[in-house]
């Protein structure tokens, strides 16, 4: 219970550092996004070839808007998100990464990739006791946890996408000042931007060519 609360604090600093508010309306906005992204994969073999070529970081800003919005994005909204993202080709890759991500945070990440795996990733996946049955921890448990693997992934998923978004503080901004609000989502971003400005921009680097650089995690995962 230790490491899980520490891990709570964890991730609600991540969110502040990537300029998202960690709220239960956030929390059901990552879970919709991935219980949709897990059918959707389920169906790619019918669905018409996308009519445009658009990397999976161009919805970035239009994502944005949406979570600054009081209420949840409505699903049919992240149906239309994902498949923006899909049509690059990249949205598998990020996601792979992201789950690496989630498997090195702590000393918990293997449950939490475990988690997320069966219920959300895998080549097949699973809801339900079923699900729950196969993560092997009582019910409470497994909500517990579920909660915070969901919550970490999205956090994690959000700073993938930020580091392809060029000029994302200032466009954060702009936005955050369109809906109304006070801008400090995205001055949470400069003030980590700043302190890190030594580190290199990797935006810039070899990872917008998104290459087959390794095995899908939802082909070697097979629950």
């Amino acid at each position: 219970m230790g490491r899980l609360f520490s891990d709570k604090e964890r991730i609600d600093r991540l969110f502040r550092l990537y300029g998202v508010h960690d709220t239960e309306k956030t929390y059901e906005n990552i879970r919709m996004f991935m219980e949709t992204y897990a059918d959707i994969r389920q169906d790619l073999k019918y669905l018409p070839k996308p009519d445009k070529d658009t990397a999976a970081w161009e919805s970035a800003p239009d994502l944005f808007r949406a979570m600054l919005n009081a209420n949840k994005i409505p699903k049919k909204n992240i149906t239309g998100f994902i498949e923006d993202m899909m049509a690059g080709g990249e949205l598998d890759e990020i996601i792979n990464e992201t789950l690496e991500a989630v498997r090195d945070f702590s000393e918990e990440g293997d449950d939490y990739y475990k988690i997320l795996s069966i219920y959300y990733f895998g080549e097949t996946t699973y809801r339900g006791s079923i699900a729950e049955d196969m993560v092997g921890f009582s019910h409470t448990t497994c909500l517990r946890k579920r909660k915070t693997a969901i919550k970490l992934f999205g956090a994690l998923f959000w700073k993938n996408i930020l580091m392809y978004w060029d000029n994302s503080i200032e466009e954060m901004y702009i936005i955050e000042c369109e809906e109304g609000r006070d801008g400090s989502l995205s001055e949470r971003r400069k003030m980590e931007d700043d302190r890190r400005s030594g580190v290199r921009d990797r935006r810039k680097g070899d990872r917008r060519k998104m290459g087959d650089r390794r095995i899908a995690t939802f082909n070697v995962f097979k629950v």
